[in-house]
């Protein structure tokens, strides 16, 4: 006959024995920690603001020029001490700026000032702008600079920020294979 402290024993530290393998196996796959507040900050900047101020916050963006305007040079703007009254313009706009307050909270908004004080200081370099890729099939272009065979369409109206001019009119776009036009 067994006593019954052993059972009991067995019956607890079992259990408890295969939680904390577990525990250990599940903590073991996770980050040690999380990335520092300048590396997040640059990163939130590049998927959210580069466009407008440009890969060094020098207001030079691609869509910069698409703003009456244009977009403020920034750089040497970043001191700390401002990080409390700039937070909210990011999060909730400020005269042709738009608010980013679903794109990113008030934690993000300050790891992006960080980021750009980093910049201003030099301690950060600013990263390669991002290029679109050309694609495979270089398309012929006729004496206009237009695609040979593309169709004419016109883009859907987007939202406009104010401040910023209507899309041109009409997208030239490669007819679908097997169709003749021109």
């Amino acid at each position: 006959m067994i006593p019954a402290n052993s059972i009991l024993s067995r019956r607890v530290l079992i259990p408890a024995a295969l939680v904390l393998t577990l525990a250990g196996a599940v903590l073991a796959g996770m980050p040690t920690k999380r990335p520092e507040d300048h590396v997040r900050g640059r990163t939130v900047f590049m998927q959210s603001c580069w466009q407008c101020h440009g890969a060094s916050n020098n207001g030079e963006g691609p869509a910069a020029e698409a703003l009456v305007g244009g977009v403020p040079d920034l750089r040497g703007k970043m001191s700390e001490d401002r990080f409390d009254a700039l937070i909210p313009i990011i999060l909730e706009g400020k005269g042709k700026m738009p608010a980013y307050a679903e794109e990113m909270d008030k934690h993000d908004a300050r790891r992006v000032l960080v980021y750009l004080h980093r910049l201003d200081t030099g301690e950060e370099k600013p990263p390669a702008t991002p290029t679109p890729k050309a694609g495979d099939d270089e398309a012929t272009k006729d004496d206009d600079g237009k695609e040979e065979g593309a169709e004419v369409t016109t883009p859907p109206t987007p939202s406009l920020t104010p401040g910023m001019r209507e899309p041109a009119p009409a997208l030239r776009l490669p007819k679908p294979e097997g169709q003749a036009g021109g």
